[in-house]
């Protein structure tokens, strides 16, 4: 079992990182698999700045609690009372809302 909370926080204590949900999506191997949505400065480029969570994160949390998927948003989806609606980013990769052009491109 995890807790998406804790590493919402590990994420979140990153600079460039405004905002962060975590997920389970579907997986054929392991059933499910973490992502991580993130809303992010303008400071750094996605790249670079998965590469710096993931090193972040791998001194903090078990590798089964690793983020397989890094996904950078320009606003987390919320209902009429501001709370996150997790369906929609859980759901296929092209078709979460406010996806960020260069998350596109590359594949994470």
């Amino acid at each position: 079992n995890l807790y998406p909370t804790a590493i919402e926080r590990c994420l979140l204590d990153h600079d460039e990182v405004l905002e962060a949900v975590v997920v389970g999506v579907p997986d054929d191997d392991l059933g499910q698999r973490v992502r991580a949505v993130i809303v992010a400065s303008s400071n750094l480029k996605h790249r670079a700045l998965k590469k710096a969570l993931k090193s972040s994160l791998a001194a903090r949390l078990a590798t089964y609690e690793m983020p397989r998927e890094y996904i950078f948003v320009s606003e987390l989806p919320r209902n009429a009372a501001g709370k996150v609606v997790l369906a929609p980013l859980s759901g296929p990769r092209n078709l979460v809302p406010n996806l960020q052009p260069d998350a596109k491109k590359a594949k994470e």
